[in-house]
């Protein structure tokens, strides 16, 4: 590509860094915690999409059919859609379609914009939806996972078309929601008919590019306990003793997955099995008899899903066998919805096209590595024929916690790098 053009696009980056921190300070400031519908997810949407239309791009703004996402194979059943009924009322996919003058290639971005609970406000040192820009950091819930990334690729585009560039290929812009309880989101777009020669999702991986990406198993753990007097509770098995004997032994589980995986780009040591959730009891004053535990089972793309599904369950087996309640009533194990590992070749023309846009800002190509959390790219590589590459500026560490920032460095520079690599990618009239 003209080295000029490179300029112009580097210059409309550079030129619009105040606007591009302003607008993910006034999203983050949007409560859109997964499930809060027309309270936050719809107003957010509602919030970009205002900025793409602004752009020139033919939005599309629709609420799924869960119905229809159940008849493809890549429908995962969340908790929270099993058991609460939680579907897509007031809760759109986000589209922005640019097109192009023809004979290029096309290019799909996808991120989320649903985010975490932020949890107990002791645990923060400010505000978790305040959005405040101090020293180098943009601080809040969502800026590292993952507005941030959505924030990059809009402008990203809007640098291209400040520049008065116009490309040859296709830009697809997608936002959608509820992808901390499932893929659905993603998949109702690919259902929508939205795909493209190549996919970036602009979730954080501290700036590698990252063509391999772990997964996630969703499991829930039911165990039982004895029925007890609360007033002669010694002679009662507690479930909550119970549950706590699994909780226990998923440590070890874990280290035996790690001894025996291995892969190229992705560290064994990130397969962690942990509980996110532990719930039990009925009632204060009655000898709780039942308990369940929530957690993700991380897994390689060298793995196969439903092997490390059967390892669990045996496992699980094994330790209640070692004991006389559990042994007599053995623990219920359900899976529900998994980000399955995806990856594509080290050497895919969208990852060299990555690596290369960084030469006209940064005078040195970019950096591959791992992303080690689940992503919805599964979907689209897997059954969109879109190989999806993940990339972002939010650091893994920062994703799911209290005080979660953004470094305003790495936030540009994932923008300057998103921009020429559409135009190198799309191509240039």
């Amino acid at each position: 590509m003209d080295k000029k053009l490179q300029m112009k696009i580097k210059e409309a980056v550079e030129s619009n860094k105040e606007e591009s921190i302003k607008f993910l300070s006034e999203l983050v400031k949007i409560p859109s915690i997964n499930g809060s519908g027309a309270q936050g997810e719809e107003v957010a949407q509602e919030f970009l999409g205002k900025k793409l239309k602004e752009m020139g791009l033919k939005v599309d703004i629709f609420e799924p059919d869960p119905e229809e996402l159940k008849k493809h194979p890549a429908f995962e059943m969340s908790r929270k859609m099993a058991e609460y009924g939680l579907g897509f009322k007031n809760r759109p996919m986000l589209v922005g379609v640019y097109k192009g003058s023809g004979g290029g290639k096309s290019l799909l971005f996808n991120g989320h914009m649903d985010v975490m609970p932020s949890g107990p406000r002791e645990l923060w040192e400010f505000e978790p939806f305040s959005g405040e820009v101090k020293n180098d950091l943009i601080l809040g819930r969502g800026t590292a996972d993952m507005k941030g990334g959505i924030v990059n690729q809009t402008f990203a585009l809007k640098a291209i078309l400040d520049a008065g560039i116009e490309l040859k290929g296709d830009v697809i812009l997608e936002s959608i929601l509820d992808e901390e309880s499932s893929s659905n989101g993603t998949l109702s777009c690919l259902l929508r008919g939205y795909t493209a020669d190549a996919g970036i999702c602009t979730e954080g991986t501290s700036n590698m590019i990252a063509p391999s990406q772990a997964g996630g198993i969703v499991y829930s753990v039911r165990v039982f306990g004895t029925s007890a007097s609360v007033l002669r509770d010694t002679s009662g098995v507690s479930a909550i003793q119970q549950i706590y004997k699994i909780y226990s032994a998923l440590p070890n589980l874990a280290k035996m997955r790690v001894l025996k995986a291995h892969h190229d780009i992705i560290s064994p040591n990130s397969l962690g099995i942990y509980a996110g959730m532990i719930e039990a009891g009925t009632w204060q004053n009655m000898f709780p008899m039942e308990a369940r535990m929530d957690g993700v089972i991380r897994l390689l793309p060298n793995e196969n899903t439903d092997d490390v599904k059967q390892e669990f369950v045996d496992y699980i087996r094994k330790v209640a066998e070692l004991d006389p309640t559990m042994s007599k009533h053995p623990p219920e194990i359900t899976f529900y919805q998994t980000w399955h590992p995806a990856e594509i070749p080290v050497d895919h023309p969208i990852v060299e096209t990555l690596k290369n846009a960084y030469l006209p800002v940064y005078g040195h190509q970019g950096t591959v590595g791992p992303r080690e959390g689940g992503t919805d790219s599964w979907v689209l590589t897997k059954y969109g024929n879109t190989p999806t590459v993940v990339y972002g500026c939010g650091s893994p560490d920062k994703m799911h916690v209290s005080n979660e920032s953004l470094k305003i460095d790495t936030f540009l520079e994932t923008t300057h790098v998103l921009a020429q690599t559409i135009a190198l990618w799309c191509g240039v009239k």
